[in-house]
């Protein structure tokens, strides 16, 4: 699979003739309209070279294989806000200054941009423009999610140990796997049973519906990124990726519709759900209570995509940083063990794991999901406090910069275990939240910051230490013979490599420690 997606990226279509034909017809005029874009800000403008200031096309493709060199550059020649022309089209760069100023503006709007960015107006794309629908899924994660956090704990422990037995086995032998195709089995199945129930969790033709639909996303995305604006929704009609796409959102679809009208039907009834977490009962609510028009289906893909694809990078990261330091995965045992012994799996265990706590935020500093945060777009004329105007229209971004400040993090470039342990434990005010895995501040805004932040945060956060518990105590990890790959930056988005390969091992766990 993931070898045929990298393939499928370079493929060109056929006939030839017909691409070739298309691109000549409608280029001109793509160029003409592209060309003559003007945008309403008076900002300076930077790019990687001359040529991308004169050349928006060369300016785009700059973007693509320069984004972080063209970012930092503004940042050094610029004193405050500039513009670069992006593969999106044009958008306004902010310092991490203004984080706490913009961090609660309703004018600015996360939903809006993300739904641009990641082109979901597409057909085969558009359960991802379910973000937008009147804060649904907002306030579905915000508070309901949230809310039977300790109820459906022990649900993320029963379904981690019965998934690693399926994905891991007992083997005390050296054996290898796809990181990036174990953790997306292992977070579809945890994610699956909360939301779903272990109805869907055991289907396993529904899991690889939903992990290839996310994992095609990212690939139709930088598929068309590489083609200008006006022409990629004729290629997103005729590429094989965006094909399978929309067969794989049908495919899942069939699935899940017949399972949402049972439940739909029951609840009519007055049957009371038997789920800990009854996301389809809770998104029916939420929707009528709303008046909004939102197709449940779409919206159980669009919960899977969020909770797999976001998750399941972050905890594969995680685990490549403690394999380049072993030596930090003894101590996170110590304590995981220590916190077990103590209490088992009560209430607070997952919060007394601070180490691990740690060890995750770190990680997530190390390894963002985009370079580019807390994105935004602007819905009327704002004037900031340095008298900076964004116009109506305008889509931004702040640039995360103390996340490799030598001032705020020492050694910044260094995976340091328990680095925000030590901040929590510093004695400063407010330095024991504020430095948590799921606070987010100016100085770490791996979730965005205010109040547009990632919902499900606090899920993803229980979701990863539920997992790593079993992964380090009952495992032992290594790098294979080709040891660590190096991420692909495509645009603004870091790729996991699909060939990472890593090795485990069965080991015994130790004495009195039942979970």
């Amino acid at each position: 699979m993931a070898n045929f997606l990298m393939d499928s990226v370079t493929e060109i279509f056929s006939p030839f003739t017909l691409r070739v034909l298309l691109y000549c017809a409608l280029l001109p005029i793509c160029y003409a309209i592209y060309f003559c874009r003007k945008t309403k800000s008076t900002l300076p403008w930077v790019a990687y070279n001359d040529e991308g200031l004169h050349n928006v096309e060369k300016a785009r493709k700059q973007w693509v294989e320069h984004c972080n060199e063209i970012i930092d550059k503004g940042l050094r020649e610029v004193k405050g806000a500039f513009q670069v022309q992006t593969d999106l089209g044009p958008k306004i760069v902010l310092p991490n200054s203004f984080a706490e100023e913009l961090r609660n503006n309703d004018q600015m709007l996360f939903s809006e941009a993300i739904e641009e960015e990641l082109m979901a107006t597409y057909s085969g794309l558009t359960p991802i423009s379910l973000v937008t629908f009147d804060h649904v899924f907002q306030d579905l994660t915000r508070v309901n999610l949230t809310r039977s956090l300790d109820a459906v704990t022990p649900e993320l422990n029963e379904e981690t140990r019965v998934s690693l037995q399926r994905l891991l086995g007992d083997s005390e032998e050296w054996q290898q796997t796809s990181l990036r195709t174990f953790f997306n089995g292992l977070i579809v199945r945890l994610s699956t049973r909360v939301f779903f129930g272990k109805e869907l969790c055991q289907n396993q033709e529904y899991l690889n519906h939903v992990v290839s639909w996310g994992t095609l996303v990212l690939m139709v995305n930088i598929t068309l990124r590489q083609w200008p604006l006006l022409l990629r929704r004729v290629v997103h009609m005729l590429h094989p990726l965006s094909r399978q796409l929309r067969n794989e959102r049908a495919a899942t679809s069939k699935i899940v519709a017949p399972i949402i009208h049972e439940r739909l039907d029951q609840k009519q009834q007055g049957q009371k759900s038997a789920k800990v977490s009854d996301m389809v009962g809770w998104m029916e609510e939420i929707v009528q209570k709303k008046k909004a028009k939102m197709d449940l289906v779409d919206g159980q893909l669009f919960m899977a995509f969020v909770a797999v694809e976001t998750t399941s990078t972050t905890v594969a990261y995680l685990m490549l940083d403690l394999l380049d330091h072993p030596d930090a995965i003894p101590r996170l045992r110590k304590e995981i063990i220590s916190v077990l012994r103590n209490g088992g799996w009560k209430k607070t265990s997952l919060q007394q794991m601070k180490l691990l706590d740690s060890a995750m935020k770190e990680s997530q500093r190390l390894h963002p999901l985009n370079m580019v945060n807390m994105q935004r777009k602007v819905t009327r004329d704002i004037t900031l406090s340095d008298g900076t105007v964004l116009p109506k229209g305008a889509h931004t971004f702040v640039r995360w910069e103390s996340r490799c400040s030598a001032e705020t993090y020492p050694n910044p470039d260094e995976f340091v275990v328990d680095r925000f342990l030590e901040k929590r434990e510093s004695g400063e005010a407010g330095a024991s939240s504020k430095w948590q895995f799921v606070t987010t501040s100016p100085d770490h805004m791996g979730f965005g910051h205010g109040r547009q932040a990632c919902p499900g945060r606090f899920f993803a956060s229980n979701e990863i230490k539920v997992a790593m518990v079993h992964l380090l105590l009952k495992y032992d990890w290594a790098y294979t013979d080709d040891g660590r790959k190096p991420v692909q930056v495509v645009s603004n988005i870091p790729i996991m490599p699909f060939e990472q390969n890593i090795a485990f091992r069965r080991r015994e766990m130790e004495d009195s420690i039942d979970f």
